[in-house]
């Protein structure tokens, strides 16, 4: 055991060199050039390409399914106004029935009904709306004749209500003042009938009102030739008038001519005798 321990060194020299070493400084390397850590960006992680392959079809599809349904909207509104421009004639129970398609691609309406008319002889499939404005007119316009030509007298007030009714399916401007002069030709006959009643009467407040329908008729729009009629007419009533006034100017203290109709019953002086 004696041979194991190492002697204690007793030599100051030793000791210093012991304590030289621990005190020498270590030597400081520099780091090789390129060598010094560089703070780098987060690496992103690759997208995978599953995701990309689902969404990309859909959303290709979406702008042409949009664009289908609106190809087909736009389908379907052109039919419907086309549509809408057709029209059609039926012949039921004595009357030609007029009929509209709807607002759609398919289906139609019933829209007016003519009793008594009879279809056109070259009949359609599909009319126009002119077709109809024309078939319309005329049947107003021979329902206006048939009452004015009555044997009777004629019924005014519904003459003019075909004749305003003919009015509304006036396809052209011909068409609507052809109603317009057939309505003053109306309007005029209505003042002359009403003039001549009021004169008639023979009083002199019954003449003043014939030229007062006269005067209304002479507002009309008028031909040359109507004009000229109303203009004799009342000439006339004013002859009248006058001759009327001559007629019942007396002279002071003369009898005044009392119709009998008109003169009051005279009571008897004496009763009747029992």
């Amino acid at each position: 055991m004696g041979k194991d321990r190492l002697p204690k060194s007793t030599s100051t020299k030793n000791h210093e060199t012991t304590y030289t070493c621990r005190q020498e400084p270590r030597l400081s390397v520099s780091p090789p050039a390129g060598s010094e850590k560089k703070i780098r960006p987060p690496i992103k992680p690759p997208e995978t390409g599953a995701c990309t392959r689902l969404s990309d079809p859909m959303a290709r599809m979406v702008p042409v399914l949009a664009a289908g349904v609106i190809f087909l909207m736009t389908l379907v509104i052109a039919a419907s106004y086309l549509n809408r421009d057709n029209y059609y004639l039926t012949a039921a129970n004595g009357a030609v029935e007029i009929w509209q398609g709807r607002f759609a691609p398919m289906g139609k309406e019933k829209i007016l009904i003519l009793p008594g008319a009879q279809p056109p002889l070259a009949a359609k499939d599909v009319y126009s709306k002119n077709d109809m404005n024309v078939i319309a007119f005329n049947y107003y316009i021979d329902r206006a004749d048939m009452l004015l030509e009555a044997p009777d007298m004629p019924e005014f007030n519904g003459i003019k209500l075909y004749l305003k009714t003919a009015m509304s399916y006036g396809a052209t401007n011909e068409m609507r003042q052809a109603v317009r002069n057939r309505l003053n030709q109306i309007d005029m006959m209505i003042y002359l009938y009403k003039a001549d009643v009021a004169a008639s009467k023979g009083t002199l407040a019954d003449f003043k009102k014939a030229l007062a329908y006269m005067g209304q008729a002479a507002t009309l729009d008028l031909d040359a030739a109507q004009s000229d009629l109303v203009n004799k007419k009342i000439q006339f009533i004013k002859e009248l008038m006058a001759d009327h006034q001559d007629k019942n100017i007396t002279r002071p203290g003369a009898p005044v001519n009392v119709p009998a109709d008109r003169k009051r019953p005279q009571l008897d002086a004496e009763p009747p005798a029992k």
